[in-house]
C-alpha cells in the first residue's frame, strides 16, 4: 500500500506489481500504452481519493492555465503515452497546430539554461485555447501539481521571476501523487526501461 501520512493509507492496492506484470507480457505497442494508462488511472484515482480523504477543496479548473506556463519535465513513457494520444486522438489539422507549436516552442528555448526557462512564462505547446489537448495523459509534474486557491496562482504567473511565491497546495496530495510517480517510474526502470526526464 502506499502511505502519505503515518498509518494512513488511502489507497489498499499498490499498482505497481500489476504495471510490472503487464509490461513484461507485452508485446505490442498497444500493450505498453494500455499498461501505462491502467498506471495513470489508478493515480487518479489515488489522487481523488486523497483530495476526499483530507477533504481538499480544489481551486483548479478547466480553462484556468496559469499553471500550464511552468517549466515541465516528462519522462520516455509519459512522452510516449502522449505521442501514441495525439496520434490516434488528433485530426489532421489538429496534428498540424500542434507540430507547429512544439517547433515554435523549441525556437523559443532553445539556448535557455533550466534556471532561465523556469524564471520566465513560456506556454506549454499542448495548451489549446486555455485546455490542455492531452490531459488524460498530461505528465505526472502536471497531474501532482494543484492549487486551492486562484489567485497566488496568477501572482506566480505574474512574476515568473519570484521563485519564492507559493501555491497553497496539500502537502500531503503533492507527496502522495510523488510518492506514486516515483513506484511507477521504478517499475519501469527496474525491468530496464529508459526513465529520464526530457524537457
Amino acid at each position: 500500500a502506499v502511505t502519505i501520512l503515518p498509518n494512513v493509507s488511502i489507497m489498499p492496492d499498490d499498482p505497481t506489481p500489476k504495471l510490472k506484470a503487464s509490461l513484461s507480457k507485452a508485446k505490442t505497442p498497444g500493450d505498453f500504452h494500455k499498461a501505462f494508462g491502467e498506471a495513470l488511472t489508478s493515480a487518479d484515482h489515488f489522487f481523488e481519493e486523497g483530495r476526499q480523504f483530507y477533504s481538499v477543496t480544489l481551486a483548479c479548473r478547466e480553462g484556468c492555465s496559469f499553471c500550464c506556463y511552468y517549466r515541465v519535465d516528462a519522462t520516455a513513457p509519459e512522452v510516449f503515452a502522449i505521442a501514441h494520444y495525439i496520434r490516434t486522438h488528433f485530426t489532421a489539422e489538429k496534428l498540424k497546430i500542434i507540430l507547429d507549436r512544439l517547433e515554435a516552442h523549441m525556437e523559443r528555448i532553445r539556448g535557455l539554461t533550466p534556471e532561465q526557462h523556469v524564471n520566465r512564462n513560456v506556454e506549454c505547446p499542448l495548451l489549446l485555447g486555455s485546455r490542455c489537448s492531452v490531459y488524460g495523459v498530461r505528465p505526472f509534474a502536471c497531474r501532482r501539481h494543484h492549487s486551492q486557491a486562484v489567485a497566488p496562482c496568477e501572482e506566480t504567473f505574474n512574476h515568473p521571476n519570484d521563485l519564492s511565491l507559493r501555491v497553497p497546495s496539500s502537502p500531503e496530495l503533492y507527496a502522495g501523487i510523488t510518492a506514486a510517480h516515483q513506484s511507477i517510474r521504478q517499475a519501469y526502470s527496474d525491468l530496464g526501461f529508459n526513465v529520464s526526464g526530457f524537457e
